[in-house]
């Protein structure tokens, strides 16, 4: 699958696999992002029902 047509989430999740990190650094990168992206989705779908 070509970079540019992978959903946005699993090129995030990808960039963090490839990081020089440590496990301990990856996990918190892995959490911190996911928060974001969730609260991104929540926020997109409250746009979409006018809520916002």
């Amino acid at each position: 699958m070509k970079e540019q047509n992978k959903p946005v989430h699993l090129r995030g999740t990808q960039l963090i696999e490839e990081l020089e990190l440590n496990e301990e650094l990856k996990e918190m990168a892995r959490n911190y992002y996911g928060d974001f992206y969730n609260q991104l989705i929540d926020f997109l779908l409250d746009l979409e029902k006018g809520e916002v």
